[in-house]
């Protein structure tokens, strides 16, 4: 296993986790949680991310890495039919007698029926690992967001990314995961940079945290005047928030509000300040793109 893509290791983990998480519910009588965590791994694991993330493998020439992705696939569909296998008989026996299987296994357990119900491989549990790509798949969130507000709603069109980071470590977290973030996010490529004049100019962005902002490359996608004039009304409102916000904890009675309220609107009072120091950014990069040699818009191909 250490030898695998990380992708490969982070879908054994979360088997194995939904294995554990399954096994519990059910020795607990609590069928709900037990189909929940199986529906989980089935649609927003194995779905939603690693089929995406199998894609580009299949189509390369690394015949290795090839074989490691077709392997895990194997070893997830198998499990987790026998995983699911509870609930639904007959859907599962049918799709488990079509998978391939090795003739001695076969001969041993003939109907899924007989075959033995999965148990956690803890050695095979990596915590960190999905901690990092559940991260990843913030950010490839925030990824979506921007290109949904920026009309780019074909995946044919893959425009440049680059993730600012604010420090050593999250950028060490997000830029091995980097090429997955690509893949699931419809990106050409995605570049980490902890030095924000490596970002050029006319990129769209929108902050993922405190750590670590979004910024999609945009030149020849979209008219940098329409979005100056966007920007700048975001910036306008964002300004007049964050002055609404600073009056009202100005105020003389504003000390005997309680702890928690403060603390929630302090940290608003940061995500105001940078949310327009990025709007600010984003200005000053389509006004750039404005200046220099005229690109025709691109339209989606159909």
């Amino acid at each position: 296993p250490q030898e695998m893509p990380l992708f490969c290791k982070w879908i054994l983990s979360k088997l194995n986790n939904a294995i554990k998480s399954t096994v519990k519910a059910m020795d607990g009588y609590h069928f709900s949680s037990a189909t929940t965590s199986i529906y989980s791994f089935w649609q927003y694991d194995l779905c939603d991310v690693f089929i995406e993330l199998v894609k580009p493998v299949m189509a390369s020439s690394d015949e290795v890495l090839k074989k490691q992705t077709k392997d895990t696939l194997w070893a997830c569909l198998e499990v987790g039919l026998r995983l699911l296998h509870p609930f639904m008989p007959f859907l599962t026996e049918e799709l488990w007698q079509r998978l391939p299987k090795a003739e001695a296994y076969s001969k041993e357990f003939p109907s899924i029926t007989i075959s033995p119900y999965p148990t956690c491989a803890d050695e095979l549990v990596d915590s960190e690992l999905e901690k990092d790509m559940a991260y990843a798949g913030v950010v490839v969130n925030k990824i979506r967001s921007l290109r949904t507000n920026y009309g780019l709603t074909s995946n044919k069109q893959k425009p440049e990314v680059f993730l600012h980071c604010s420090d050593d470590e999250t950028m060490r977290k997000v830029e091995k995961l980097s090429d997955y973030i690509a893949t699931l996010s419809s990106s050409g490529k995605v570049t980490c940079v902890l030095d924000a004049e490596k970002i050029p100019g006319g990129c769209g962005m929108a902050p993922v945290d405190s750590s670590i902002s979004a910024h999609v490359l945009l030149a020849g996608l979209i008219d940098p005047a329409i979005e100056i004039k966007r920007l700048t009304k975001k910036l306008k409102d964002c300004e007049t928030r964050k002055e609404q916000l600073a009056k009202r904890m100005s105020l003389p009675q504003y000390a005997n509000t309680p702890q928690k309220i403060q603390d929630d609107d302090n940290a608003r009072l940061k995500e105001f300040e940078v949310l327009k120091a990025s709007l600010l950014e984003g200005i000053d990069g389509f006004k750039k793109m404005m200046s220099a040699k005229p690109k025709e818009v691109e339209k989606p191909k159909e």
